[in-house]
């Protein structure tokens, strides 16, 4: 049997980690994207780890080893907004 290869999408934001994956040749695994959102501590590469375990736990076969692309949420809000809005 054929490890699924998985697309990693990343949202990193500055309270939490948004990760989602998804099959990478959906022409012949399911098209179910699996996703968790986890606390970020200001700590990236534990909230990374936490998020791989919980996807993990939702789709078996998966593991960052699996991952054959990764896509990241980026936004710039411009230079006329320097400072966090909850602020």
């Amino acid at each position: 049997m054929t490890k699924t290869e998985y697309v990693l999408g990343i949202n990193a934001g500055s309270s939490s980690l948004k990760v989602s994956i998804a099959p990478f040749d959906v022409d012949k695994n399911d098209s179910t994207i699996y996703s968790v959102t986890v606390p970020n501590a200001g700590n990236y590469s534990d909230a990374l780890a936490e998020a791989a375990s919980h996807l993990a736990l939702q789709a078996p076969d998966f593991s960052l080893y699996s991952v054959k692309a990764i896509g990241h949420r980026i936004v710039h809000a411009g230079p006329q907004h320097q400072t966090d809005r909850k602020s």
